[in-house]
């Protein structure tokens, strides 16, 4: 049966990228849109767009009934999932087979097969695929978590196995994390060295989330890998490139490459075991094989999704196919040998940077707002995957992945420099997003020359750690700096002047002026503003002053002598997504400087990196639009600075808050699955009174 038209049961850069292919395969196409996505530059990509009314995504982009009766009612043969949503929904699935029309991913059954993580580990040991030690059965007792950890060694991760997105994934790295863990969910268990055991035997709450995980054993220093696979009504079947995503940060990529510069040994097992995974559910169309591979080449197995995956963009770099077109091909019951090129083998090297609205600056905070200006990079080698245009507001509700930049050349050196020179045209004004961390990690010599090096927790544990960023002399925020390189070219050909603190102008041929400090008292000696002037605005930079002389020396710009006479500066300046870039006075051969945007002030992230505090001392506030999805404390609770208080989730991403100072819990002013506007509080604080603290010390004496 030949597929005509495609309802597309997505959103975003995803809708947009199936339209294109839709569009080319000379196949009609139907969006559905939410109210807050009214009018975005994807949806206007389809032939036809149909409003879901709604906010959420419960409302709209789950509603499995309504998008059925949409697609039904528009005459669409087939529904498109794209990733996420919908996508690995066994029920859906099968409700849109038995609809009449053609569900355009593995069928309901190979889904429910593969959907549940802990299944998945015992049908990939059935086949004698390698799995990391771990459990297949929920846990029941706190007992069978201390003697797991006790076999396999610390650190082990307790798993949701319905997670995806790097959620429901929790880790414990040592015997005071577990008994922590316990008594987070009002649990009191013995030391291990206790006389009495009898604690370790209680049964975990049947109302505790952690009820239903299954238990894995961390491997420390393995790299992510995955192979892209396809499989069509015939059984046959192709690999068509593995990929390396091992630049993640809790447990979410950021950066994914192809090829994945794997041992021939590792390649060629990985290939049997997708194999044998696809044909042991009968799986039909495109999927990834998910695995860990430790320093040794040795590989583990971890899940299989069902769907297409946000970076199968750099498959198709490699290997020259359209892989939505290879999909509608195999649902419409063509041979993959008949539609695949002549040669399959992966060529040159190709690159993914997922651009999210997501905030360097703040941790990397998801934020909406709206796009006042954007410039795509362009050139060979690069393709943009975006649904975004000048105007747009980027809402809150949903992903905050907003743009992914592909990069391929023949190299993979090659591709780092390319992707360095597009994240040096970026241009997305308006909305806080990551293109700037991206220009940090690529400049970074382990992650662009030895890529071998790379592992799961190398970004947490290097730019994404302050105290590695103070060790290295990088400001506290990722992703805030970016070279001020003397005698690079501009990119907006702009001559510009530098102008002192207060505002005034410096003359851009003899800038001798100089800056004031700005900032914590702490960071002065280091740190001095800066204000550059772009089209006729100022924007204000902090300057790395230390930095900034040891480059500069005695040389002079305009017969100043910059030694001499301090931080006053000129030359050519833009702005782009990796911060600014241009030339100082044309002094040939000289470093870049450090520059970041000035923050006035700095926010205590007690108790983790990305964990927010609360906007005022006495209260614990949203830091965004959010949803509230735990709250670990009650009216009358002692807390201390730092301690978890809530979690909420924006943009798919989970999001700690901690308590800012010591106190009691005197308001709760939210509940759990509450949406929450931004700056809403959510708990008070009241000071601890002396009989607080002394009964809270009793108790500790008592433990």
């Amino acid at each position: 049966m030949q597929i005509t038209k495609v309802l597309v049961a997505n959103r975003g850069e995803i809708a947009a990228r199936v339209f294109r292919t839709l569009t080319e395969t000379g196949r009609q196409s139907v969006a559905i849109y939410a109210t807050p996505d009214r009018g975005s530059a994807w949806s206007q990509l389809a032939d036809e767009a149909i409003h879901l009314p709604g906010e959420s995504a419960a409302e709209t982009y789950l509603n499995g009934p309504e998008i059925l009766r949409i697609a039904q009612e528009r005459g669409a043969q087939a529904i498109h999932p794209g990733y996420g949503f919908l996508s690995e929904n066994p029920e859906f699935a099968a409700q849109v087979v038995e609809a009449g029309l053609i569900w355009l991913g593995p069928s309901a059954a190979a889904i429910t097969a593969l959907g549940d993580k802990a299944e998945a580990r015992a049908l990939a040991q059935s086949l004698n695929v390698g799995t990391i030690p771990g459990t297949n059965e929920p846990i029941r007792t706190w007992a069978e978590i201390r003697d797991f950890a006790q076999t396999a060694g610390y650190p082990i991760l307790l798993k949701d196995p319905a997670g995806g997105g790097g959620r429901g994934i929790r880790e414990l790295a040592d015997l005071s994390a577990l008994i922590q863990l316990a008594a987070d969910q009002g649990v009191k268990l013995a030391a291990e060295d206790a006389p009495d055991q009898d604690s370790w035997g209680q049964q975990i709450g049947t109302d505790c989330a952690l009820r239903t995980s299954f238990l894995e054993k961390r491997l420390v220093g393995a790299r992510h890998i995955e192979t892209q696979c396809l499989r069509d009504q015939a059984g046959n079947f192709w690999l068509a490139s593995t990929r390396d995503c091992s630049v993640q940060r809790r447990n979410q990529k950021l950066i994914e490459e192809a090829p994945a510069f794997l041992p021939q040994h590792t390649e060629t097992q990985l290939r049997e075991w997708s194999e044998k995974l696809f044909q042991a559910v009968d799986y039909v169309g495109a999927g990834t094989c998910e695995y860990l591979v430790d320093k040794d080449g040795n590989a583990y197995f971890l899940e299989v999704n069902p769907r297409l995956q946000v970076e199968h963009t750099v498959t198709e770099a490699v290997t020259g196919t359209d892989l939505v077109a290879l999909q509608l091909a195999i649902a419409e019951g063509q041979a993959l040998p008949q539609v695949l090129p002549a040669d399959t083998t992966p060529r040159g090297h190709a690159l993914q940077l997922r651009i999210t609205s997501e905030d360097p600056a703040r941790g990397l905070l998801p934020t909406g707002g709206t796009v006042s200006e954007i410039k795509w990079p362009a050139g060979p080698g690069i393709r943009i995957d975006a649904a975004l245009a000048p105007g747009e507001t980027i809402p809150t509700a949903f992903d905050s992945l907003i743009a992914k930049l592909i990069i391929s050349a023949p190299t993979r050196q090659q591709a780092v420099a390319r992707a360095l020179r597009a994240l040096s045209e970026l241009q997305i004004a308006g909305v806080p997003n990551s293109a700037s961390l991206y220009t940090e990690l690529l400049s970074d010599a382990t992650l662009a020359g030895d890529p071998q090096q790379i592992h799961t927790r190398w970004l947490e544990s290097s730019h994404l750690d302050p105290a590695w960023r103070e060790a290295e002399g990088l400001p506290a925020t990722p992703g805030a700096t970016a070279g001020l390189a003397v005698g690079a070219t501009d990119t907006a050909g702009q001559q510009v002047g530098v102008a002192n603190a207060a505002g005034q102008q410096i003359g851009a041929a003899n800038a001798a002026g100089s800056a004031t400090s700005s900032g914590p008292a702490e960071s002065a000696p280091t740190w001095a503003e800066i204000q550059i002037e772009l089209s006729g605005k100022l924007q204000s930079l902090a300057v790395n002053t230390v930095q900034l002389r040891e480059a500069l020396g005695l040389c002079g710009v305009g017969g100043q002598n910059l030694g001499a006479a301090g931080l006053g500066l000129s030359g050519l300046a833009a702005a782009n997504g990796s911060g600014m870039a241009g030339s100082l006075g044309g002094l040939d051969g000289l470093g870049g400087v450090p520059v970041q945007p000035v923050r006035r002030t700095r926010r205590n992230t007690a108790g983790s990196a990305g964990g927010n505090t609360g906007s005022k001392d006495n209260a614990v506030t949203a830091p965004m639009p959010a949803t509230l999805m735990k709250l670990p404390v009650e009216v009358g609770q002692n807390v201390q600075a730092g301690e978890l208080v809530a979690l909420i989730e924006a943009m798919k991403m989970e999001q700690p808050l901690y308590a800012p100072k010591d106190g009691v819990v005197s308001e709760i002013l939210a509940q759990v699955g509450d949406s929450l506007s931004s700056g809403q509080t959510i708990i008070t604080l009241a000071e601890e009174t002396k009989e607080n603290a002394t009964d809270e010390g009793q108790v500790n004496d008592a433990r």
